[in-house]
């Protein structure tokens, strides 16, 4: 009986892990399968209203035509009766005669002067707008001081018409071109009015077509742009996220055009279920693919990372090894040579290594190699090399610096080292230290001829042109 009871908790652990990792896995994948639906969806869409907004803008290049050839003919009788604000009825009648036969929606030009009506064409149908203020009209006052004021066309509506039925009214104003002067920069004489069957523009623009795959809307009454009411459509396409396209108007204004698919917007429909099924089957596999890949990657990279480091740097105080130093200074040699400027390595020596750890034990070399190279770091400058170049030497590479100057950074280090010391333990060390400058000569090979004659000049090698200073150790400078 121990035995069976002592087995029954180590087993249920085990049994558990199996669902605890497919209820994982599971999470996973339908987070996965969001992702991919909502990217197939956003994708689906984007195609979606690409082929609207190209129909869209199929349609309202149509409309714009229609309507703008008619007013361009509008602008050409308004040129006329600018040079000649006395035509009689019988001229006016022949130029709209000829006009009317051009633009097959125009249902009546019509001439007022000041804003009363006084000739249209044709007169039958038409004959009881004569004498009629327009400024008077509350629906059309506004539209027609927008064209006086505006000095250009204006498309009004649709409204309804006078002689029955709704239509767009384009007004332009009249203004005297004298003979000696610019075109229309005379006074106001009158307005050029032409009436345009509505549904005409609509079934020429192809916006009646039965077999039109969109639903469309028009906003901008008497071309007042997106801030306009709903003359054509359902107000409800503009609720429904349409593609919305501006329709030009010659003259001035706007309208809006708002399209939507007939059967409406599909959101992905069919294809996101195929992308469900592939993606249910893909997602787990791909995942731990993904998951071993990335581990393998992050791995190498952890040992490239560690090898460039040991590589160049020395791990005990964090400053350059000297193979660093000798690719750093074979790089400023070549430059210094090529400008001429100086180029002055400073020799660091740690002279009584072995006797720290035997007075104040293990370790306090070390840490006084790591204080050393951190106050170099601190005092030099970002364009100097600080190395460790042997066990418990030091060389600093200083371009464009002067024997003596790199002399005098030694000994302010020197100087730091001997005020603060070194705290180790509960101990304050105080090293001896000892450093020699040497310059770039002509005659050096190579960076590592210059270095081993900074190391020769430390004290118990050669010694020359010592500067005043630390009287001791003195500072070989050649």
């Amino acid at each position: 009986m121990d035995s069976v009871n002592s087995a029954g908790p180590a087993r249920g652990p085990q049994r558990r892990r199996p669902w605890v990792a497919a209820v994982l896995a599971m999470a996973l994948t339908a987070l996965a399968l969001l992702g991919v639906e909502r990217l197939v969806a956003a994708s689906t869409e984007a195609a979606e209203h690409a082929a609207v907004l190209d129909r869209t803008a199929t349609l309202r290049a149509r409309l714009e035509q229609v309507v703008n050839r008619n007013v361009l003919l509008l602008r050409g009788l308004t040129a006329h009766m600018s040079h000649y604000p006395e035509t009689s009825e019988a001229e006016f009648t022949r130029l709209a005669r000829a006009l009317i036969t051009d633009g097959p929606q125009i249902r009546n030009l019509a001439f007022a002067r000041g804003t009363t009506l006084t000739y249209a064409y044709p007169k039958g149908p038409n004959a009881a707008t004569i004498g009629v203020d327009v400024a008077a009209l509350p629906e059309q006052r506004d539209a027609v001081l927008r064209a006086i004021n505006a000095r250009d066309v204006v498309v009004a509506g649709p409204v309804p018409l006078i002689q029955g039925g709704e239509g767009l009214i384009g007004r332009m104003p009249v203004f005297l071109s004298p003979s000696d002067g610019p075109p229309a920069s005379g006074p106001f004489v009158g307005l050029v009015t032409m009436a345009m069957d509505s549904r005409g523009l609509w079934r020429d623009a192809g916006l009646l077509d039965p077999e039109l795959p969109l639903r469309v809307a028009l906003r901008g009454r008497d071309a007042t742009g997106a801030a306009g009411d709903l003359f054509f459509g359902d107000a409800a396409v503009f609720r429904s996220d349409p593609v919305l396209l501006d329709v030009s108007l010659a003259g001035q204004g706007t309208w809006q055009l708002a399209a939507v698919p007939a059967a409406g917007w599909s959101g992905g429909g069919a294809v996101l279920w195929i992308v469900r099924a592939l993606a249910f089957a893909l997602v787990v596999t791909a995942g731990v693919l993904a998951r071993l890949l990335t581990a393998r990657a992050e791995e190498r990279r952890r040992v490239e990372t560690a090898l460039r480091r040991t590589a160049t740097v020395d791990l005990e105080t964090g400053v350059d090894n000297r193979r660093r130093f000798e690719d750093a200074g074979a790089a400023e040699m070549a430059r210094c040579r090529r400008f001429g400027h100086q180029l002055t390595v400073l020799a660091i020596r740690l002279s009584d290594a072995d006797a720290l750890d035997a007075r104040h034990g293990a370790g306090a070399a070390a840490a006084v190699r790591r204080a050393v190279a951190a106050q170099a770091r601190e005092s030099l400058r970002m364009i100097d090399t600080v190395a460790r170049v042997s066990p418990d030497v030091f060389a600093v590479l200083l371009p464009e610096t002067e024997p003596l100057d790199a002399a005098v950074a030694g000994r302010r280090l020197i100087h730091h080292i001997d005020l603060t010391g070194v705290p180790w333990r509960d101990q304050t060390v105080v090293p001896r230290i000892d450093i020699a400058v040497t310059r770039l000569r002509r005659e050096d090979g190579g960076i590592v001829d210059t270095l081993e004659r900074a190391l020769a000049r430390l004290p118990g090698g050669l010694a020359e042109e010592a500067p005043p200073g630390r009287a001791a150790p003195p500072a070989a400078v050649a």
